[in-house]
């Protein structure tokens, strides 16, 4: 066993703690174990569901849409000011402590946990992931397109994402919806954008599937924030929909290290596995993220392709 850090999403997390599922699926952990405590699940746990409409409603000024150029950091900044009024660190803490008390004793010492690491989370994570993800939520003006500031606004985003540890499946989605033009590219190419364009995202929604996606492919921060640990991931998701999300975010990646403007390199290191379970809590399908790398998904494409094309039969 080479990970003792495992997530699970909401929905799995609930079924455990009401007794719904078997948790033995958790067993493999019992040396030594941790349970990553994300900033989102974190607000889910605490039941700060209006934090999705939170997000949605803060309005960012015109003015600092219509900036040339744009200064990306300046609506950040906005963002990240509006949010802390809005959703101060005491009124999570109270909250937290309120679960505390009516939890379970399974689920006590994660609200334990919760409490303990929320002022550590806070300024670091919790504000910055929740004001990115309004970011990525923008809808660009017509001045904007116009004035043709769209790619200079996506320099700045990928200048952004090489520095900061942000959920990225939300900009990766919003850059999958725009047209490509794949009439040059190869059937296997083809075969490997149409998987990216099979994801679905709801706008102010699934925040906790973008969560997931990036812990099981970057890892979670230990709790010295020296080092990384690698993390299994749990979830009820169906599998392909979570094999295309890791597609679009892993390919995404690589776009940010063919980016000129900035020095990026993508580390497979912490890359984990994402445990697909059923009803009953049994593990159905295990994904392991690095199978998932763009190299590796066209070479299995082309492998397959090249299969077919001399008759015969090839699984994957």
């Amino acid at each position: 066993m080479d990970t003792s850090t495992y997530h699970l999403d909401q929905n799995v997390r609930g079924m455990v703690s009401k007794g719904l599922i078997d948790k033995k699926f958790l067993d493999k952990y019992h040396h030594e174990k941790y349970e990553a405590i994300l900033p989102f699940a974190l607000l889910e746990y605490a039941g700060i569901e209006g934090f999705k409409r939170l997000i949605k409603e803060i309005v960012i000024p015109q003015s600092l849409v219509d900036e040339n150029p744009i200064e990306l950091y300046k609506i950040k900044e906005h963002l990240e000011n509006e949010l802390k009024s809005k959703l101060p660190k005491k009124h999570i803490e109270e909250r937290l402590k309120e679960r505390l008390q009516r939890d379970n004793n399974y689920a006590k010492p994660f609200a334990q946990g919760c409490i303990d690491i929320l002022p550590k989370i806070y300024d670091s994570q919790i504000i910055p992931q929740l004001s990115w993800d309004r970011f990525s939520q923008m809808k660009w003006s017509e001045h904007i397109l116009k004035k043709g500031l769209l790619s200079g606004i996506r320099r700045e985003i990928a200048k952004l994402l090489s520095k900061e540890d942000l959920y990225i499946l939300r900009h990766a989605y919003y850059l999958s919806q725009i047209p490509y033009n794949i009439n040059d590219e190869s059937n296997d190419t083809c075969e490997y954008i149409d998987k990216m364009k099979k994801v679905k995202l709801e706008s102010n929604m699934d925040t906790g599937d973008c969560e997931l996606i990036h812990i099981a492919i970057n890892g979670q921060a230990s709790s010295d924030f020296k080092k990384r640990r690698t993390v299994d991931c749990y979830t009820m998701d169906p599998a392909e929909e979570i094999e295309n999300r890791l597609t679009l975010c892993l390919f995404y990646y690589e776009i940010l290290e063919c980016e000129s403007s900035i020095r990026y390199t993508f580390d497979p290191k912490y890359c984990g596995k994402i445990y697909i379970l059923d009803e009953n809590g049994h593990e159905i399908k295990i994904i392991n993220v690095k199978d998932h790398l763009p190299k590796k998904m066209l070479y299995k494409i082309i492998y397959k392709n090249n299969y077919k094309q001399r008759g015969h039969r090839c699984q994957f």
